[in-house]
């Protein structure tokens, strides 16, 4: 029975991650999708797959978004020419293939960089559960449901490729074969040039056994990138290569405010991993209101309105349906109207999405705050707990018992000012009902 235990939990899992997605595979177009498939002519025929490596404006319809993702091209031309044309079911197909692929594949390097770390006969529920976790988890579901987000699970599948390759020391690591998923994964989209920098930790920290410290060190340096030099050379080789191909290439405008905004990008999905809340893709709309959605609209702000006029919809139990239309622009390209860049956005939106959020959702933001101070406290005295249990004194992590009773402490009053907030949200509710009410007797008796 217990042979037969860790087989049915991964087919619990694969099962698990089925059943989540089961409902996508006739998901529309959106947003990107538009003009890098829909409107993309390259991927009609796979005679065009040659053409893709060597010219990026085979990416995309609009110039300011020609990258050079060659791969998620070629791939979309070849979903083109199973369906017979565009067939969402197809390329959703393909995109859950991938996603189940790139978890199992990490399924056996969490595996076996556990057993390289500490042996034990848990690792492989560790590493299942691992797998499982990002498989299903939230903030992965944009890649899976947004075709042109295949860029994001080709490199990210191809980068575990390649570090398992890289760890199997076999004929792989020999022949050096772990490069072909390496240059796949930058042939995918940029980010995929982390693979090199990933052989290079991997070799320091898991091969050497050397602190992260130790391997800053110039010798310990050279001697993990007399390993992983080749990476370094191939990934950084297509990624200049994609640079100079791209000539057109202008996301949000010019490339260094684009830039500007990726640290924020990363602490966003950074945040997103360990808390998944407020989840979206925003589309281009027109919005059309009933007059009883008019008469609820409370909004505090004069730029970034949509989003706390849909917070303020969704608490009063109204329903928002998503109508396709088809609309021809009365431009293509050209810039914005409305924001001068995407600088200028994020720094006039974030204060206002943070407001709504906090206004119409306050326990659940002051909550999540609390429980991103509390956890990680409370692990930490724990792990304090244990060494003094086990050794009878608590050095040397004596300081981490000020960060834990500090971080308990924090998180405590977190929570209290969430049930206040809420409360206070509550009060706020019954207000905007009176509110309500009241314009829609004055609009009757005018």
């Amino acid at each position: 029975m217990h042979g037969r235990a860790y087989p049915a939990a991964c087919a619990l899992a694969i099962g698990l991650l089925a059943g989540a997605y089961a409902n996508h595979f006739h998901g529309a177009f959106h947003l990107d999708d538009f003009h890098t498939i829909v409107n993309n002519l390259f991927i009609r025929d796979v005679a065009n797959i040659p053409r893709l490596f060597v010219d990026p404006r085979t990416f995309s319809a609009l110039p300011a978004n020609q990258s050079y993702r060659p791969l998620v091209t070629a791939t979309l031309a070849i979903d083109y020419r199973i369906g017979g044309g565009l067939r969402p079911e197809v390329l959703h197909a393909t995109n859950f293939g991938l996603l189940v692929l790139q978890c199992v594949a990490m399924l056996v390097l969490f595996r076996r960089l556990l057993d390289m770390s500490r042996p034990h006969a848990w690792n492989r529920w560790v590493a299942l559960f691992a797998a499982a976790w990002y498989g299903v988890h939230t903030a992965n579901a944009e890649t899976v449901n947004y075709f042109i987000a295949r860029s994001d699970i080709l490199s990210t599948f191809a980068v575990v490729l390649t570090v398992l390759m890289f760890t199997s020391r076999g004929l792989a690591r020999t022949w050096r074969l772990y490069l072909i998923p390496a240059a796949a994964a930058v042939f995918a989209k940029e980010q995929g040039a982390m693979a090199a920098p990933l052989l290079f930790l991997y070799t320091g920290l898991f091969e050497r056994q050397l602190s992260l410290r130790a391997l800053l060190r110039p010798r310990e340096m050279r001697a993990a990138l007399r390993e992983t030099w080749p990476a370094f050379v191939v990934c950084g080789a297509i990624v200049v290569a994609g640079i100079r191909l791209a000539t057109t290439f202008a996301p949000g405008g010019s490339r260094w405010p684009y830039l500007f905004t990726q640290p924020f990008v990363l602490l966003r999905y950074a945040w997103t991993l360990f808390v998944p809340i407020g989840l979206s893709i925003n589309l281009t709309t027109k919005r059309a209101f009933t007059r009883d959605a008019a008469l609820r609209l409370d909004v505090h702000s004069d730029f970034e309105y949509i989003h706390e006029s849909l917070l303020t919809w969704n608490r009063f139990g109204q329903r928002v349906v998503e109508v396709e239309l088809p609309v021809k622009a009365e431009r293509a390209t050209g810039e914005s109207r409305v924001v001068s860049s995407v600088t200028d956005y994020g720094l006039r939106a974030t204060p206002v999405l943070i407001g709504a959020i906090r206004d119409y959702s306050p326990l659940k933001f002051f909550g999540s705050l609390a429980l991103l101070a509390f956890v990680p406290s409370i692990l930490i005295g724990i792990g304090v707990f244990v060494h003094w249990w086990r050794t009878g004194e608590t050095a040397p992590y004596t300081s981490f018992i000020t960060v834990s009773v500090g971080g308990v402490l924090l998180g405590v009053l977190l929570g209290a000012v969430a049930m206040l907030a809420d409360l206070i949200a509550r009060l706020k509710f019954q207000v905007e009902e009176v509110l309500h009410n009241s314009r829609r007797l004055r609009g009757r008796d005018s």
